[in-house]
Parts: structure tokens; sequence; C-alpha cells
């Protein structure tokens, strides 16, 4: 939780700031940014001495960093985790004292330099590399200087460091804004306005088959506008290209900025200029333009790749992969950073009070920082335990729940909630209704079958008028001071915001009450996903017995503070 912290804080001001400068066409910007995130870091390097901070905070900020406005995500999340990094490994080796930060500072600004040539490397390939070092020689020739390694090595001491003294500076300052900011939290004079709220929703509009295949495709391509003729490779490059405008309109708006276009033309010019002119005697050369040419075509399509990448990396499913893996703790911890950003926005400022007087205003942001971990600590403990009832389609869920509420009533437990029965025809399933758990009312939910206009999954449409009323029996459920809620079920139509989407999202904002939520066996990950949390314990419908669950409630009730940890 304390990685949540240190890593909204980072994702916050790398999204406020990174868009500042994006708006802005400030240069140096991602030297900047790394400049502020030393001072971060080292801050709370003060305040808080835990070891593994550093790099799981550039977890959290990447991941955060992966809703910014901006078309491609990648670069900038591969570079703060390196920021991250690099400053865990330079603590770890000389300690938490001024020299570690100082060095471990000192890299990770410099680390944006290496960053940056590592990019334009992706971007151009190694051509660029050949093109500065024929413009380098042809300017000495032209300027009749004589070329001397030790002078360039001068150029290039001098620019490092002017990196590491700008990276020194800013752990120095960091040092002492933590310094002062641990005083403000001895003092106790801020705090926060109210608890955080969870921001993550489930959304649909991606696909894996279309990541793997971009992944693909980027590969076979690079391999392409090296190795085939330059129109022969110009025909599949721009083929794919034309594809990803047409499925991710917003994304390749970075095709759209007249600097991208005009960078392309200055590394056309250069290249037909320089390229072995000076030694060929004339100032354009038919290879170097070729050369250029195959440049700009890896760059239009490294980009556009990228940016299609991004949006696929955005998929929900994830979520549900960090949840099966074992990161539940990552993601939880991510879904905390979110929920505080709009707070951190706003304390935050605007982006050229944060320049003018970076000192104050982090200083006084870093204060609230204490008061923001306990109520992430609050948050956890508020969640109500929720356990998972799962099985395939026809396993038995319903009745299992059904079981569960009769041993519930016989313990004197109260359940509320809600059922979904299905309505059986000759031993088929035509529909279902909705049974109230609490008085037995029910109402005709849905019938097999599909009807335009009307609200469906599976085979299966549902009347609006029935959702609503079964959010209503949930609603009515929280005012009935219940045990246990029982939902049945929580499936592809909850995933997709409908059903019992809001009802759900209130249930576990409102309600330290215990749940029981039906969901089929292939859903389990991407629930959990969807609204960030673990499950207390699942249960198969046709293995495990009622009994078992009635007596975990039972021990809860007579006991609600000896829970389970959200975060285990």
């Amino acid at each position: 939780m304390k990685a949540a912290v240190i890593g909204s804080y980072w994702g916050t001001l790398e999204i406020v700031l990174g868009s500042f400068f994006h708006n802005m066409r400030f240069p140096m910007s991602g030297t900047i940014l790394s400049f502020f995130s030393v001072v971060l870091l080292v801050s709370f390097s003060r305040l808080w001495r835990e070891n593994g901070l550093f790099w799981r905070a550039s977890l959290i900020a990447a991941l955060m960093k992966s809703i910014s406005p901006s078309a491609v995500i990648l670069g900038p999340m591969t570079g703060i985790m390196l920021e991250g990094f690099i400053m865990e490994s330079f603590v770890f080796l000389f300690g938490k004292n001024i020299a570690g930060y100082i060095a471990g500072g000192a890299m990770a600004v410099f680390s944006a330099l290496l960053h940056k040539l590592i990019t334009l490397l992706v971007l151009y390939g190694y051509n660029l590399v050949r093109l500065l070092v024929y413009l380098y020689q042809y300017a000495l020739e032209k300027l009749n200087i004589s070329e001397s390694g030790q002078d360039a090595w001068l150029i290039v001491a001098l620019f490092v460091s002017i990196y590491l003294a700008i990276g020194s500076l800013a752990a120095f300052i960091g040092y002492y804004i933590g310094n002062r900011a641990e005083q403000l939290k001895k003092n106790n004079t801020l705090s926060l306005s109210g608890p955080p709220t969870t921001v993550f929703s489930f959304s649909s509009g991606y696909s894996i088959a279309w990541l793997l295949l971009h992944l693909a495709l980027l590969s076979a391509l690079l391999w392409v506008t090296g190795h085939l003729p330059l129109g022969y490779a110009a025909l599949l490059v721009f083929s794919y290209v034309a594809v990803c405008i047409i499925r991710y309109k917003q994304a390749v708006r970075h095709l759209k900025k007249p600097f991208f276009w005009i960078q392309l033309v200055v590394i056309t010019l250069l290249a037909s200029l320089v390229w072995n002119g000076f030694k060929s005697g004339t100032l354009f050369n038919r290879e170097g333009l070729i050369t250029g040419l195959q440049m700009n075509l890896r760059a239009i399509l490294v980009m556009v790749s990228f940016s299609a990448i991004s949006v696929e990396l955005r998929n929900p499913l994830v979520r549900v992969v960090l949840f099966k893996r074992g990161f539940a703790r990552l993601y939880l911890s991510l879904n905390l950073a979110f929920s505080s950003m709009p707070l951190l926005m706003e304390a935050f400022a605007r982006p050229r009070e944060i320049m003018r007087k970076p000192v104050s205003v982090i200083t006084r942001t870093l204060a609230l920082a204490e008061s923001l971990l306990e109520s992430f600590a609050e948050s956890m403990d508020r969640q109500p335990l929720i356990y998972l009832v799962t099985g395939a389609v026809g396993a038995g869920k319903t009745a299992w729940l059904k079981k569960l509420v009769a041993e519930l009533k016989k313990t004197g437990l109260k359940p509320s909630g809600l059922l979904a029965e299905g309505i059986l025809e000759n031993g088929q399933k035509k529909g279902y209704r909705l049974v109230s758990v609490t008085d037995g009312a029910s109402k005709p939910f849905g019938f097999a079958g599909k009807k335009k206009g009307k609200i469906s999954t599976g085979r299966f449409t549902f009347y609006p008028d029935a959702i609503h009323w079964g959010e209503d029996v949930l609603w009515r459920s929280l005012s009935d001071n219940p045990d246990v809620m029982i939902v049945d079920e929580v499936g592809s139509l909850e995933l997709k915001g409908q059903g019992w989407a809001h009802a759900i999202a209130a249930l576990l904002k409102e309600s330290s009450v215990p749940q029981v939520w039906a969901v089929r066996s292939r859903l389990v990950d991407a629930v959990q996903a969807a609204w960030n949390f673990r499950a207390a314990g699942i249960l198969e419908a046709g293995k495990d017995t009622p009994r078992d669950l009635v007596q975990k409630l039972k021990n809860h009730s007579s006991d609600p503070h000896q829970q389970e940890p959200r975060l285990r």
C-alpha cells in the first residue's frame, strides 16, 4: 500500500506534467520528468524506510501511465520502470543516505538520455547512427577542422556530466523536501477530505488476437524494411498502416502532427546530402536518399505499430492475468493508486505552479502521504468478505444458494438478496425468474431466444423492467440489516456494465456485510479483476456443501473483526 501511495504520486505527476509538456511542446520534457521523479522518490524514502518501495512504485506509476492520452505509452512506461529500478539498485548498494540518493538520482536522470537514444534507435534503426557519423565528418570537413577523437569524447563527457549534475540536484532537493515533509507529518497539519473510491471499470473492445498479430507483424515488417526493395517494403508497410488507421483512429493521431513529418523530411534530406557525399564529390547521393526513405518507413511502421499495441495493452484481460499469475497484490495496489488520482491532481494544482515552486508544491502534497496511506488501509478494511459459488452452466449454482439460504435461516442468520431461478419446460430451460431472498417475491426475468432492442447474453434475452426490479431488491436489502447478502448471478451482463453492475458497486461501497455471489467458473478471475477484490473463498457447486460456508459466515457474524486480509 505504501508503494501504491508513492506510485499514485509519481503516476499523477507524470500524467499532469507530461500532458502539459506535450501541449506546450516543451524541450527536454523527459529529463524534467525524470528530475521530478527522483525528487519524489528520495522524498518518500525519508518518510518511509522500507526496502523495495522504489521498484514497486515504478511498476504502479508505469501502469498508471497507460491511461495517459498519449498514443504511445510503451516508451514512457519502460522509462519510468527503468528509473525506479536504478534508484532501488543504488540505494541497495550505498544505503539510504545522501550518497546513495545522489548516486541513484544521477543515474536515474542520466537514464532518460539513454532511454531517448534507445528509442531513436528502435524508431529509425542503426542507420541513424551511420547518418550522424557521416554528418559529423561532413561538418568537420566543411569547417576545415581536423578530426579528434579526444574532442568528441569531451563533448560526450560534457553531456553526461550535465545529466549527472541534474540528477544529483534532484536527489539533494528530494532529501531536503523529505525532511520538511516529515515535520509536517508530525504536526498533522493536513488530512484527506474523504476516502478514495475505485475508478477501474471492466470494458470491451480489445482483442488478445490483435495484440499477438501486431507483435508478429511488427517483427516481420521490420525485417521487410531492411531486406526487400523499397517499393515492395512500402507497399506492405502502408497496407498494415491502413488497417491500423481504420481500427485505431485515435491511436494513430501522432501521424497528424506536422512535426513528425517535418522530422522525416529532415532525415531524408540529410541522408541524401551527406551519405558518403563528401567522399564521392557530390552533395546528392542516391543511396542516401533510399536509406533515408527506408529509415522513415521504419519510423512510420514502429510508431503506428506501437500505437496499436499500446491500445491493446489496455485490455482488461491483463487484470485477469494478474490475478491468475499471482499478482493480485500489484493489481489491488494499482486500483488504490488510481482511486487517489482526482485528489492528487487537485493537490498538485496547476503544472505552471509546479514548475515555478516545485519545493513548496511537492512538500505540501507530500504531507498528505500518511493520510492517504491510512485511507488506503481503511478502504481495504471496509471491503466485505465475498465468497464465490462457481460451476459451469447448469451446474446447480442457484440450487446450491437456495440450500445455503435454508441453512442460514436454521442457524439464526438473516440472509437477503436475489436468486435467479431457471424455468424448466420438458426438461429444457426456457427462461428465468427473479426471487427475493427476503420475502419470496418473484418476477419473470428472461426467456430463451433473441429479440431486437432487448438486453441479451448467450441464448437468453432479459426484461429491462425485471433488471430494475432486481436492482431495487438488492438496494432494499441494504436497509434490512442482513447477516449475509446473496447475488445470483454475476456474469457477462455485469462485466459489460449491465444487469446488477451498479447495485454491486453500491453493495461493495456501502455495506460491510459478507456476500455470496454465483459466478460461472470461466468468469471467476474476470469478476474479481473487474470489481477489485480477492474472494475470501471459492466454492464449487456439486462439490462443496453449503454447511461449510455457513460455519464460516457464522464465525464472522459472531466476531466481524476477524477477517482475512484483502492483500494476501
